[in-house]
């Protein structure tokens, strides 16, 4: 199982998946209309499931879904503690200073 190539794309890519992992150069895509509007477990459920349909195992894998709909995905094992920085509270301080 190796992981070869992981993709996030805006909204307004329309051209473009919205989520998109390669694994052992087999292609695992999920367009806009499959992620919009989706909370991040369901978005990941949808990876998983096309995963399966290609008879392919991912890595661990997880999703955020940020404010503005695009997605971030992080492979891997997660820190412990680990905050998406959008949701980091220190982070939100920051933004709310200027």
């Amino acid at each position: 199982m190796a992981l070869n190539a992981v993709g996030t794309h805006k909204p307004e890519k329309r051209d473009r998946s919205a989520a998109e992992l390669t694994v052992d150069r087999t292609r695992i895509a999920l367009t806009h209309e499959q992620v919009s509007g989706r909370p991040a477990a369901q978005v990941k459920a949808a990876l998983d499931a096309a995963a399966s349909l290609s008879n392919v195992e991912l890595p661990p894998v997880y999703v955020h879904v940020n404010r503005d709909g695009s997605l971030a995905m992080l492979t891997g094992r997660l820190p412990k503690g680990f905050v998406w920085p959008e949701d980091d509270p220190e982070n939100a301080r920051e933004r709310l200073r200027g």
